[in-house]
């Protein structure tokens, strides 16, 4: 079996990244703002084609490295399998994309409209509360519509908050622009089954090196 390089690994974080970042802010009050920056912001690196520089940077990733080093060890408990769950239903929809032309047109000249406006991406709250709304609006305009239909589930108090909402939703998207980059770097869902040392070897040396 041929062994994950850095870029299929850093797809693979970016889109368990995105799928812990949903868990997380469907949960609690708590999560990594740092995380959802920089997978906020992959979503406009149109013209980058390395996942390095989609993200930012292997840091762009680190929560998702770190989760594919964590879970890839060990069996899942029920928030693991639902967190697979969220990046197994991220993946196919980004293959649903793959053959919608007309809805893929509208939701990159959109992005390209929020380059101009958002981009170069400082951490900045105001600016990613503002960023994450737009993005959230795209989403529920194109993606949403699309079966299956990703269900999130956690706490009602959290998911009935609109900034919560634009959050878990610019996640979600993140996660399906990380879905089909890593199936063009050759990522298969039967590589999560038979493949785990391998990405976990990979996911060490990155982090390391």
């Amino acid at each position: 079996m041929p062994k994950p390089d850095n870029e299929q690994t850093l797809a693979l974080a970016g889109m368990l990244q995105s799928a812990v970042l949903v868990n997380q802010l469907a949960r609690t009050a708590d999560w990594d703002r740092s995380a959802l920056h920089d997978s906020t912001f992959s979503l406009l690196r149109l013209e980058e084609t390395s996942a390095e520089k989609i993200f930012g940077g292997y840091f762009g990733v680190d929560l998702g490295l770190r989760s594919i080093i964590k879970f890839f060890a060990a069996k899942p408990d029920n928030d693991v399998r639902e967190i697979y769950n969220y990046a197994a239903a991220a993946h196919q929809l980004s293959l649903k994309l793959l053959k919608m032309q007309r809805t893929s047109d509208v939701i990159h000249n959109e992005l390209v409209e929020f380059q101009s406006r958002f981009l170069p991406g400082q951490e900045d709250d105001d600016r990613d509360i503002e960023l994450q709304a737009a993005l959230a609006g795209l989403y529920s305009r194109t993606i949403s519509y699309l079966t299956p239909r990703i269900i999130v589930h956690g706490d009602p108090g959290h998911l009935q908050d609109p900034d919560t909402v634009s959050r878990v939703r610019t996640a979600l998207f993140s996660g399906i622009r990380a879905g089909f980059l890593w199936h063009h770097l050759g990522g298969r869902r039967w590589h999560l089954l038979f493949n785990r040392r391998g990405y976990i070897r990979r996911a060490n040396l990155i982090m390391t090196g």
